[in-house]
C-alpha cells in the first residue's frame, strides 16, 4: 500500500518538474510549486521555541494532504537554502507512510467499534496505536474497555505497541473526530495534558487478558481532573492538621505541594500527595525570604473513593 501511494506521487512529481518557477522562500510555496493542489501547510516553524533552530535556520512544518486532512506528516525545512533543504522524494515517502497511517488507524478504528465502547477515537503511527476514550472513568467502564480494545486487537493487530488514553467526556471532538491526526501530538500538547485523566501503555500478544492490565493505570497529576483530586485531597489533609499538628500551624492551599502517580492498586488509580506545613505565616511579599516548610502532611489519594487515606506528618516529602 505504501510503495504504490509513494509511486503514484512520484510520477506526479516529475511531471511538475517541467514547471518550475522562480525558487520558493517557504515550505508553503515550495510544496505548491513542486506538487501543485496537494498539500496545505498546517504549522510552518513548530521549532520556534528552540532557540538554537530558529539561529540556523532550521525550521519543521506540518503538513497535510488538501483533500485528506487526517493524512498529516512532519517536513524539516532550512530558511534561505536552496529548495529549502527539502527532498521532494522524502517528500513523498512521509506521506505515503502517513497515508497508510491513516488507512489502518481508520480500520483500527471499525474494529473497535464493533466491541460497544463509550465515545472514543483512534490514532495510527507505525507499530503504536493511540486510542482514546471520552467517558468518566469508572472501575467497571475502565474494565469494559479494556477488554473490549483486546477484542478487537485479536481480530487484527497490526500495531502492537498500544497507548490507551481516559480523557475528559467533555472533551470529545472538540479537536479532531473518530481519527486522531499526527499533528495533534505536536500542537495540541496543552489540550492533551488538561484532558487526559489516565492512561496505560502495553505491548500486544495473542492471549494478553484485561485482568492483567487493570492494575495498570496511571493518573496524569497535570489534568485538569486531577487538579480536583489535589483539591479534595488538600481538604482532607486540612482536616486532619486541626486535629493532629500543634498549633500554630499554617498550610496555604495554593503552596505547591508533593505528588507521585501511582500505579493502580486495590482500591484504583491513586496519586501521593505532600502538602507543606509551616509553623509561622508566609509572607505576602514574594520577595521577602520563605521559610522552610516545618513537614508535611501526606497521604494517598484514591481517585474511585475520593478519599485521602495513610494521612500522616512527615520531615520530608
Amino acid at each position: 500500500m505504501t510503495k504504490s501511494i509513494f509511486f503514484t506521487l512520484l510520477m506526479f512529481s516529475l511531471f511538475s518538474c517541467f514547471r518550475r518557477k522562480s525558487p520558493p522562500t517557504n515550505i508553503g510555496d515550495w510544496l505548491e510549486q513542486t506538487f501543485p493542489g496537494q498539500f496545505q501547510v498546517l504549522d510552518s516553524n513548530l521549532k520556534m521555541l528552540d532557540i538554537r533552530a530558529q539561529f540556523r535556520g532550521e525550521k519543521r512544518a506540518l503538513i497535510a494532504g488538501k483533500t485528506e486532512s487526517e493524512v498529516q506528516f512532519l517536513l524539516d525545512w532550512q530558511k534561505g537554502e536552496p529548495s529549502l533543504g527539502v527532498d521532494s522524494v522524502a517528500v513523498l515517502r512521509l506521506y505515503a507512510a502517513s497515508k497508510a497511517d491513516a488507512i489502518q488507524a481508520q480500520a483500527l478504528f471499525r474494529r473497535v467499534a464493533t466491541q460497544g465502547l463509550p465515545n472514543f477515537s483512534v490514532g495510527v503511527i507505525g507499530s503504536a496505536a493511540y486510542i482514546q476514550v471520552f467517558a468518566e472513568p469508572l472501575p467497571d467502564t475502565r474494565r469494559q474497555v479494556l477488554t473490549g480494545i483486546l477484542a478487537a486487537l485479536a481480530l487484527e493487530a497490526p500495531q502492537t505497541s498500544i497507548f490507551v488514553e481516559w480523557m475528559e467526556p467533555a472533551a470529545y471532538r472538540t479537536e479532531f473526530q473518530d481519527i486522531i491526526p499526527r499533528g495533534h501530538w505536536s500542537q495540541d500538547i496543552g489540550w492533551q495534558r488538561q484532558n487526559n485523566i489516565m492512561s496505560i501503555n502495553f505491548e500486544w500478544k495473542p492471549g494478553l487478558k484485561a485482568s492483567v492490565l487493570l492494575s495498570h493505570w496511571a493518573l496524569n497529576p497535570e489534568s485538569t481532573r486531577c487538579s480536583e483530586y489535589r483539591a479534595e485531597a488538600y481538604r482532607q489533609a486540612l482536616a486532619w492538621a486541626e486535629k493532629k499538628l500543634p498549633q500554630p500551624y499554617f498550610m496555604p492551599a495554593d503552596e505547591p505541594a508533593g505528588y507521585e502517580a501511582l500505579e493502580t492498586g486495590a482500591d484504583g488509580p491513586a496519586i501521593r500527595y505532600g502538602f507543606p506545613y509551616f509553623d509561622q505565616a508566609l509572607p505576602e511579599n514574594d520577595s521577602l525570604e520563605q521559610p522552610e516548610p516545618a513537614g508535611y502532611v501526606c497521604g494517598t489519594f484514591q481517585s474511585d473513593s475520593r478519599t485521602f487515606s495513610g494521612i500522616r506528618k512527615q520531615a520530608e516529602f
